[in-house]
């Protein structure tokens, strides 16, 4: 008898045991499971506020001008600047006693840190065919785009002389041709030629460092600033000489608005 019961307890015992190890085992398997469920919404949540931050940057990128505002914006801004520029040659030039050749390379200077400031989240602010011309060869800008800008700036060119020819009398036009270029007879032309080169090599350098380079990205801001002096020095070396181009478009209106005027 007393055998029989010790066999009991025994399978009792074996029983309870493995009893307690089905729901130890049906614990873990639970908490297992909740933790699945727990990382699987975390991750969820996690997509959520990735996905709601690319949203947020994507809608904060400005979209990019579509072609005719970048034609209109440079054909604006190349009108402005031969007003401007040309105009403050016409009524100074080579008046004796005065800085006349500082006054006007200021004014061109100037000119095209405010324009290119003004326009630039339009099309970048070229206002110049040679920097159009440097932007596509640097792949900044496709061939369509270039041809549509440059005839824009030479629209512009020819708007501005004819407004200045309208504002200017012949006689009250210093310059003698709307602000047009002329190699002084001091220089010859293999000279002047060069000057222009230099002039022209010093604007797309200061362009592609300042405006284009993706490591001045950060001083991005001042892009505009530094290109207007560059253009600042330009035309202080180059006035004396030529009268200073390093802007074909520029000096396309003038001459032609000053071919037809004089007849």
């Amino acid at each position: 008898m007393t055998q029989t019961m010790f066999t009991y307890i025994i399978l009792l015992s074996l029983f309870a045991g493995v009893g307690a190890e089905s729901q130890d085992s049906g614990c873990t398997t639970h908490t297992w499971s909740l933790m699945q469920v727990t990382r699987q919404m975390d991750k969820t949540s996690s997509g959520a506020t990735d996905n709601e931050e690319l949203l947020q940057n994507e809608s904060s990128q400005p979209k990019a001008a579509s072609l005719t505002k970048k034609c209109a914006a440079e054909f604006i801004a190349m009108t402005l600047f031969v007003i401007f520029g040309c105009g403050s040659a016409m009524g100074i030039a080579k008046v004796e006693g005065s800085a006349w050749v500082f006054q006007v390379s200021l004014t061109f200077g100037l000119a095209i840190t405010v324009l290119a400031s003004t326009i630039g989240h339009y099309s970048g602010g070229h206002i110049n065919c040679a920097v159009t011309f440097g932007l596509l060869v640097a792949g900044q800008i496709g061939g369509m785009e270039a041809i549509c800008i440059v005839l824009s700036q030479l629209a512009g060119s020819v708007l501005g002389a004819g407004l200045l020819s309208c504002v200017y009398p012949k006689d009250k036009d210093l310059t003698g041709a709307l602000g047009s270029n002329a190699i002084d007879k001091e220089f010859s032309k293999s000279g002047a030629l060069l000057a222009e080169f230099l002039g022209t090599f010093l604007l797309m350098y200061t362009v592609l460092e300042t405006a284009v380079n993706p490591a001045t990205e950060a001083s991005r801001v001042m892009a505009c600033l530094v290109i207007g002096f560059s253009v600042f020095l330009a035309h202080s070396v180059l006035i004396p000489i030529d009268g200073c181009s390093i802007n074909p478009t520029r000096s396309f209106g003038p001459a032609l608005v000053a071919k037809l005027r004089s007849g």
